[in-house]
């Protein structure tokens, strides 16, 4: 290879120096005519490149159509904790403190006493309850209750179940009713039936028929709110007694 190029060169060499001499005694010698000037063209040939061998590759070439891609970054693995490091603790919710901490069974006692509210105390200290016990004779619970009695047996003649009068079905039972200031009848309920249920039904509804009663007194209304009135019922020959 390097054989060709060298004789190449050679032959290109001498054609120049053949031509540089001839000029130069043309110009010269005597009777010869000057020859035109001529621009000197030296042509060098270059050696061709070596063709890749076998195990060399040809370079990357990026184009526009076809940029190169750049590869993502690796990402970074996560930190690995240390072998000895203690584990991670989350902190605990504060609970809210009692207002109650740290005070004795007597405060709170007061405390409760003092969140209670007077109607209800007031209520309760105000229930009056006849008929186990007779009210004292000449006062205005004697005559109410009186009062009361009499409108209710004389409901209950008017309203006497048939069903038991047909039978002549007889017995006792014991009522409770309540009663509000204004004569108004606030609640009714057996405490011992008669084990007639008839009868039971029929007395709840002569009750409730009679309402409703006679306000209280002024005198009575200073001293109660609620009236109770225990008594016991009977139906005895088409006849109610209380």
């Amino acid at each position: 290879m390097f054989t060709k190029a060298r004789l190449r060169l050679g032959v290109c060499v001498a054609v120049a120096v053949g031509l540089h001499l001839a000029l130069f005694f043309g110009a010269y010698l005597p009777g010869i005519p000057a020859a035109p000037a001529v621009i000197d063209a030296v042509l060098t040939t270059l050696p061709r490149p070596a063709p890749l061998s076998e195990t060399e590759t040809a370079p990357p070439v990026a184009t526009l159509d076809a940029p190169a891609e750049r590869e993502p970054p690796a990402a970074s693995p996560p930190p690995e904790a240390a072998p000895n490091a203690p584990p991670q603790q989350i902190a605990a919710p504060t609970p809210p403190v009692s207002p109650f901490a740290g005070r004795d069974v007597a405060d709170l006692a007061r405390a409760v006493a003092a969140t209670a509210t007077p109607t209800s105390e007031h209520a309760l200290s105000r229930v009056r309850r006849l008929g186990r016990v007779a009210p004292p004779p000449g006062t205005d619970f004697a005559y109410y209750l009186a009062s009361w009695r009499r409108k209710v047996e004389r409901v209950g003649q008017l309203n006497y179940p048939r069903e038991a009068r047909a039978q002549g079905i007889v017995g006792s039972l014991r009522l409770l009713v309540t009663i509000t200031p204004d004569g108004a009848l606030d609640d009714v309920r057996v405490l011992e039936t008669s084990g007639h249920p008839l009868l039971d039904d029929a007395a709840l509804r002569i009750v409730r028929l009679a309402a409703p009663y006679a306000p209280f007194p002024p005198t009575m209304r200073a001293t109660t709110d609620v009236l109770e009135i225990e008594r016991t019922w009977r139906f005895l020959n088409s006849r109610l007694s209380s």
